[in-house]
């Protein structure tokens, strides 16, 4: 096989895509948008050289084979995670199908399709139109742009393929370690990449195409193997009485809760509110409200899991969730809106 493109149903991004494989052609530049997730959007520019690079510490993890793929694209390519796979069939010289990115899109999957690599969001996965037989018949599968929670990793383990959770940024080019969920909680670093803890216990980020580290956000705990595993970020943190809460830590043993119980909240997260004797206390925010009884058996839950500090003593309900253009939450605008509005 060689490389051929194939486009399924009405498709926004065609121009992208053109963009995309004349720079790849041509030998030019690339230009990628970061999410915006903990920011302002921002332009990045990476030469063919930097991105091979990346795309061969992919290629030597995954064992693909050379014109032997087939590429499924359901992400949008204005972002870095949808413009590299489509990069990944030009480097691999092999077929690409690309697919409108949407929750519907195991409707437009053929049952008997030819998928042996796929990326998704976490939206994708949870959908209603999921469907195991499709997932299953794709050999390698990659999801990121967002946690995992103990649901959503349920249905992807045990299908006899290989599924990953990917870590990485748009500055990194993509994904620079991969969890097996089949077979672990850590993320392993791919060949060429090397990571390390700060003074804080942010992960730093060494990469075979940038001439310096990168110094993330990202709370990191390592292993003997050289392995780490994320706890939230540093800069959502909440100082809560000089005791630091990660919000994220937080958020997934609530999913664990809402999930064992059946309950549905809609979209929710932790945030430090104001208080003016912790300086920040622990509050849930959920789309639906829940009752006095029903947060109360929450936190019942929470105290054997979490340290007391750690557990929501307050909660909100905020109508409507905001969302980056990549489908992640938008925490700081979320956050401004319930501080100041």
């Amino acid at each position: 096989m060689a490389f051929e493109l194939e486009f399924i149903g009405e498709y926004a991004f065609k121009q992208r895509i053109n963009d995309l494989l004349f720079a790849w052609e041509n030998d030019s530049d690339f230009e990628f948008s970061t999410s915006g997730s903990t920011g302002e959007p921002k332009r990045i520019v990476f030469t063919k050289h930097q991105v091979i690079k990346s795309i061969e510490s992919t290629v030597n993890k995954l064992d693909l084979k050379m014109g032997q793929e087939h590429i499924l694209l359901c992400l949008d390519p204005s972002f870095i995670a949808g413009a590299m796979m489509f990069l990944r069939a030009c480097y691999l010289a092999c077929p690409i199908t690309i697919i409108m990115p949407s929750a519907k899109l195991w409707i437009s999957i053929s049952p008997i399709h030819p998928y042996s690599f796929a990326s998704f969001v976490p939206l994708q996965i949870s959908s209603d139109s999921f469907d195991e037989h499709k997932f299953a018949l794709i050999k390698n599968v990659l999801i990121g742009g967002a946690a995992m929670n103990a649901e959503l990793r349920t249905k992807v383990i045990g299908k006899g393929n290989n599924v990953f959770h990917t870590y990485g940024m748009t500055e990194t080019l993509t994904h620079i370690a991969l969890m097996d969920l089949n077979r672990s909680e850590w993320y392993e670093v791919l060949e060429g990449y090397r990571v390390r803890q700060s003074d804080e216990n942010t992960l730093i980020i060494s990469t075979p195409f940038l001439s310096s580290d990168l110094i993330t956000n990202d709370l990191a705990e390592m292993n003997a193997e050289g392995c780490f595993r994320i706890n939230g970020r540093v800069d959502f943190v909440i100082n809560s009485g000089a005791f630091k809460v990660s919000p994220e830590k937080v958020e997934l043993k609530i999913f664990e809760w809402v999930e064992i119980n059946k309950e549905d909240f809609g979209n929710l997260l932790v945030f430090g509110k104001p208080d003016l004797y912790l300086g920040e206390a622990v509050c849930l925010v959920t789309e639906r409200k829940m009752s006095d009884i029903t947060f109360s058996n929450l936190q019942d839950y929470l105290q054997q899991r979490l340290h007391k500090y750690e557990i929501p003593t307050q909660r909100m309900v905020l109508d409507s969730f905001l969302f980056t253009n990549s489908g992640k939450l938008a925490r700081k605008e979320i956050i401004k809106c319930l501080i100041f509005n």
